[in-house]
């Protein structure tokens, strides 16, 4: 729609740095986080499902490489995935 959703997506976690103006998290300006802060407490839901090759548990294991098999499980009940 061009509505700058994307774009958006993308500044806040800092995959791209801004240009100009400024993005506030709670008042404080994202380029005072660390990158791994950012990207560890933001999360974001795209429209469009996509499964990475490979199985279930490891497509629920991607954004936690080394996750515990029961990390692993409590992720997919939280989900509604566990069956």
């Amino acid at each position: 729609s061009g509505g700058g959703k994307t774009t958006l997506c993308s500044l806040i976690p800092r995959f791209y740095e801004l240009k100009e103006g400024e993005i506030l998290i709670d008042g404080k300006e994202i380029r005072g986080f660390t990158l791994r802060s950012l990207r560890e407490h933001i999360g974001i839901v795209q429209q469009d499902v996509y499964l990475f090759s490979g199985t279930v548990m490891e497509n629920i294991a991607y954004g936690k490489p080394g996750a515990s098999f029961a990390e692993i499980q409590e992720a997919a009940k939280l989900a509604g995935a566990e069956e």
